[in-house]
């Protein structure tokens, strides 16, 4: 299952308002306007044992969030794989 969904760009809250319909819980969906609000949003729910996949295209710089991320936890303690296709990049990171 998923457990919370952060999106990010101006269309955000399309997203965000479809999970909510499809039976996200209140206080788990959060509309971004940058990627700067999604890492703030990620380093407060973020915990250990949490797989994070990022996904979006590449215009929209979602390595800022990894890299805060990396700044907040020790580099030692996530992995990384990526797949690249095209434009779209998804990286999912575990949190041991």
């Amino acid at each position: 299952p998923i457990d919370a969904l952060i999106a990010v760009g101006e269309l955000s809250r399309y997203t965000a308002e479809e999970a909510s319909k499809k039976g996200m819980k209140k206080g788990s969906v959060w509309p971004c306007l940058d990627t700067e609000e999604a890492a703030s949003i990620l380093k407060r729910i973020a915990k250990l044992g949490d797989a994070i996949l990022f996904k979006g295209s590449r215009d929209m710089s979602m390595e800022n969030i990894i890299s805060t991320l990396r700044g907040q936890v020790s580099s030692a303690n996530l992995l990384s794989p990526a797949k690249r296709q095209g434009e779209l990049c998804s990286t999912i990171f575990y949190i041991h």
